[in-house]
């Protein structure tokens, strides 16, 4: 995107502002506003100036220079994805309405961070982070931004172009289980009394194939990659990312090995592990009756795949809210492990 017709088209999307807006901030013609966006010409300094001015963007990202398109007084850690379609798509499939690549504003707003495929008909998202990135891990795990109201519209923000309801959205997460390393599809349903996302383990409907097979892939190549470079076979380093083997229980020179792959200390990492299993124990048992009955009951649900796991997941979060609120039976900090780990699936660290 290095041509001025370009970063205007994708200032305008990121902006939400129409060519009719840009005509009537500026006083440009729409004939020529068409011919800048087109290609055809480029604008003259003071259209340029009246242009940034309109879409409040720097005037030299605009003339392609490498800056953030946001002013600098702006806050450059508001982040926002909007979607560009991309017909072109290897994911493309017949059956989908709309392939897009979602791409990150903050810094120029030139970073391409997902794919995403609309299910028009099912009113249903499908993303799938680029793991050709070298950050891409950073993406391994669903975004906690869906399970806040105040930080969602990071994603949703921009659902309309894309023809997204978002009161009835279906979002499907595709990543990969920081822990296991193995491929996890996250699906979460937007409450509209909440304003935000939430876990739904009850929704059962088709994956996209080719998304999934990505994730197999990057899976395989994370472990892989993990193997090589520690010197841990594989067979070893599965063991332990499953929790089958215990890292506590570790032969001093296999967590050498990983210590010295993973930048961390010994002590951190036998530590870590005790410190899971300890506060696993400490935090899922002895709780307040009603709060231990709901948790059990959740956990059953999850196992047998119950159709009532949804009440389950309603009396669980109440319960959790009495047990810490109401009541003052459990630490803010026990209150956010069970929220994390069974209401968002996301293991506090």
């Amino acid at each position: 995107m290095n041509t001025i017709a370009e970063r205007i088209k994708f200032a305008m999307k990121a902006k939400n502002k129409k060519q009719v807006d840009i005509v009537k901030d500026t006083g440009i013609s729409k004939g020529a506003f068409s011919s800048y966006l087109s290609g055809q010409y480029n604008p003259k300094a003071d259209k340029m100036e009246l242009i940034a001015d309109s879409l409040d963007v720097d005037l030299r990202w605009l003339y392609g220079q490498n800056v953030p398109m946001e002013h600098t007084s702006q806050n450059d850690n508001a982040l926002q994805y909007v979607f560009y379609n991309n017909s072109c798509s290897e994911y493309l499939l017949d059956d989908l309405d709309d392939m897009y690549i979602a791409m990150k504003t903050q810094y120029s707003a030139l970073i391409p961070r997902f794919y995403v495929l609309v299910n028009r008909s099912g009113n249903e998202v499908h993303i799938l982070p680029l793991f050709l990135r070298e950050d891409s891990s950073e993406f391994y795990e669903c975004p906690s931004d869906f399970f806040h109201a105040d930080r969602h519209s990071v994603f949703t923000r921009d659902f309309d172009s894309i023809n997204v309801e978002l009161s009835t959205a279906t979002v499907y997460y595709y990543g990969i289980d920081t822990k296991t390393y193995e491929p996890k599809v996250t699906t979460l349903s937007y409450s509209l009394a909440d304003d935000y996302f939430y876990i739904d383990n009850g929704i059962q409907r088709g994956h996209i194939k080719a998304f999934e097979k990505e994730l197999m892939k990057e899976a395989g190549f994370s472990q892989y990659r993990l193997a090589v470079e520690s010197g841990v076979p594989h067979a070893t380093l599965s063991g332990l990312l499953t929790g089958k083997t215990k890292i506590e229980r570790c032969e001093s020179g296999t967590l050498y090995k990983l210590t010295k792959t993973l930048g961390v200390s010994m002590e951190i990492l036998v530590e870590d592990g005790i410190r899971r299993t300890e506060r696993e124990k400490s935090y899922e048992y002895g709780l307040p009756g009603y709060l231990q009955h709901d948790l059990d009951m959740y956990k059953e649900g999850l196992k047998t795949h119950s159709n009532l796991l949804d009440c389950y997941w309603g009396e669980l979060y109440g319960s959790i809210n009495s047990a810490e609120i109401d009541d003052g039976a459990i630490t803010a900090e026990h209150a956010n492990y069970l929220r994390n780990k069974f209401l968002w699936g996301k293991e506090d660290e």
